[in-house]
């Protein structure tokens, strides 16, 4: 397997277990609640280094109920104040995926799903789950909307995090948006990348879009719908979104021009 294949095969993972539930992809907790969670299901956490507990394990967790046939895919997790991260990676990818173990191509990043920037020093020190991502993906994620949410968010006590729609799509290498296009540019953003997700596990491909679109206003405005004006359709793509089900179930507020 090479770094391309890989990430591909993180891709199809990743978005597996979002659309199945959202719920179940945890991203961040302490140590003593993976520990937790290991003793009320058929979880199995050991170092990747022998006595290296401390800051980074690997999680082995059954193949799930939706796919009982599926293998077990190993995670790698690490405290938020480990600095080798990447050199841990690398060993990663060495034991459990076959790779040689030499340093990871500088065209990808390693990258802690919920980032580092979100804890303040006097946080607890949680452990925070790894992904291999495209090196300019992760960076326009990183200087733009984690940027702008986690300056506010890191002021408030962690209390463990699950992947939401805009950290799923930097997970699968989706380009983010620019502040600059504002609301209206968010929504047909928010539309196009709504295909990539199978819109029957959440109503329609409507409840996808209002799913990004309600998290891309949180990260840029600090709260789900803007101004609480409510979340809206752009004339661009009224008559495409008017054909599925579900627009009645949600708040949205479809534009003249």
């Amino acid at each position: 397997m090479d770094y391309v294949n890989f990430f591909s095969r993180q891709c199809e993972i990743a978005l597996t277990e979002f659309e199945n539930d959202p719920s179940d992809f945890v991203i961040s907790q302490p140590l003593e609640f993976l520990e937790y969670q290991q003793d009320c299901f058929p979880w199995r956490i050991e170092p990747l280094r022998e006595n290296s507990e401390k800051n980074a394990i690997v999680i082995q967790k059954p193949p799930p109920s939706y796919a009982p046939n599926s293998e077990s895919v190993p995670e790698l997790w690490v405290r938020r104040s480990y600095s080798r991260y990447r050199s841990a990676f690398a060993l990663f990818l060495h034991k459990f995926h076959s790779f040689d173990l030499k340093p990871i191509p500088i065209c990808w990043h390693i990258d802690h799903i919920e980032p580092v920037s979100r804890f303040q020093k006097d946080h607890p020190d949680y452990f925070i789950r790894l992904f291999l991502i495209n090196g300019h993906i992760n960076s326009c994620y990183g200087g733009g909307l984690e940027r702008e949410f986690y300056k506010n968010e890191r002021e408030k006590t962690p209390s463990g995090a699950c992947a939401d729609w805009v950290s799923i799509l930097k997970c699968i290498g989706i380009e983010p948006p620019s502040k600059s296009i504002k609301e209206h540019g968010w929504a047909i953003w928010a539309w196009e990348q709504s295909t990539n997700f199978n819109g029957d596990k959440f109503i329609s491909r409507i409840g996808v879009y209002t799913g990004i679109l309600s998290m891309l206003n949180l990260y840029f405005t600090g709260c789900y719908n803007g101004s609480y004006k409510g979340l809206i359709v752009p004339k661009e793509i009224q008559e495409e979104l008017s054909t599925y089900k579900g627009a009645e179930v949600f708040e949205l507020i479809w534009l003249d021009e």
